[in-house]
């Protein structure tokens, strides 16, 4: 049956998240294994994305049009402002200096969502090609995988999507070739390497997709089995990986090849276990301590969190460096509330006005009713409401059965 009730424990989802981000930027011999929360917002946005196509309207032409522009209306806002503040304080910087203009490589790419992707030729050092990008927007790597991941995954579900099991074959090759492109080296920073959590997401959109919507009764003799064997699988390698890190044996800073070739995958394997647990309604006191209010408002807040978490830290070591007052521990926790009150400005003053025209392009035909989101890119948060909202339209829900 369709269900039209918002699922904030989704919102909840992204706020721990977006905190947990900050918490690995800032703390990160502490905070090691926290890296994974960007594959719990992919697992969220895969769902969503793929739900939102499952559940459009059959006019393929509209619905691409409408959808892509959509998404130009969520994440371009904050995403140029963030990049543009950044470039105009460095070269307000040389100036004020009296020194040349900066110049940083990969300026290109950025304003195109293109990130490092001279990685797929031209291997280099992570450090190596993080210091030589526009400084403070390394972090952005995960906007312009997804932003890849928008261009792209509508049209294999568009023409996938009147039947089940190859949409799901094609899922499970992509996180079979993730993992096959980690493991011969390529960074871990691109789409292909880091399809995991978007194809998990996408696989649970599709499990539980009806033709008329959400329907969490869809394989219900199968899906315990599968979020449980999801969850103990990922756990297992996570959980080696958590006591690893913790006792020390990882050191300061865990190689890559334990950062990121199974761990990614194992990662997202326990967020698409909890993801669909949450769906389908399994989770119990766990449900409830995620449907507080602080936390489904950090997840109305969580893209530009996201965008703006690293310069914020930046700065505000910077102004410790200059005051010479306690520790950066101090001023890293200190940068939170400031991003908090950025990003509820930013909603307020930048994301809101560009969404108020989202309805000039509609991707579901009318009187339809779905679960559904809007897709949060690391995501991208969806408006303010803090308690189960009925009938509201699946394209500006969280989920109303959903990032």
């Amino acid at each position: 049956m369709p269900v039209t009730e918002r699922i904030v424990q989704l919102d909840a989802l992204r706020g721990i998240a977006a905190i947990g981000v900050i918490f690995f930027h800032a703390f990160r011999v502490q905070a090691f294994w926290m890296w994974s929360f960007v594959d719990l917002f992919f697992v969220l946005s895969g769902f969503l994305i793929t739900d939102i196509i499952l559940n459009g309207t059959r006019d393929t032409g509209r619905f691409l049009r409408n959808f892509w522009m959509r998404r130009i209306l969520r994440i371009w806002p904050v995403y140029y402002v963030t990049l543009t503040g950044i470039l105009l304080i460095y070269v307000c910087r040389a100036l004020l200096a009296g020194l040349p203009l900066p110049t940083f490589d990969g300026t290109l790419r950025a304003f195109l969502f293109l990130q490092f992707t001279d990685q797929y030729f031209h291997s280099r050092e992570v450090n190596e090609v993080v210091a030589s990008f526009v400084p403070w927007f390394s972090h952005s790597w995960s906007l312009a995988v997804e932003e890849q991941f928008y261009v792209v995954w509508p049209l294999v579900v568009i023409a996938l999507r009147r039947r089940r099991q190859p949409l799901v074959a094609v899922c499970l090759g992509m996180i079979l070739t993730s993992i096959a492109l980690r493991e011969y080296g390529l960074a871990h920073y691109l789409l292909l390497t880091r399809l995991d959590g978007l194809a998990l997401g996408s696989l649970l959109a599709t499990l539980l997709h009806a033709p008329n919507g959400y329907d969490s009764s869809a394989l219900s003799e199968r899906l315990p089995l599968l979020f449980g064997g999801a969850a103990a699988l990922g756990s297992a390698l996570v959980g080696a990986y958590l006591v690893r890190g913790y006792s020390g044996a990882l050191g300061t800073n865990p190689p890559d090849a334990d950062y990121h070739c199974a761990l990614v995958t194992a990662f997202s394997l326990v967020y698409f276990a909890l993801t669909g647990w949450i769906l389908t309604g399994r989770t119990g006191p766990v449900a409830r301590v995620l449907a507080v209010r602080p936390l489904v408002y950090l997840g109305s807040l969580s893209y530009a969190i996201y965008m703006f978490h690293v310069p914020a830290l930046y700065i505000s070591h910077a102004v410790g460096r200059r005051l010479g007052l306690f520790g950066w521990e101090f001023w890293s926790l200190a940068a939170i509330p400031m991003i908090v009150l950025a990003a509820h400005l930013s909603r307020r003053w930048l994301e809101d006005p560009a969404l108020r025209h989202k309805h000039r392009f509609p991707v579901r035909e009318r009187g339809g009713a779905a679960i559904g989101g809007e897709v949060v890119e690391l995501n991208a948060p969806p408006a303010p409401v803090l308690a189960p909202a009925r009938d509201v339209d699946r394209d500006t829900a969280t989920t109303s059965g959903r990032l």
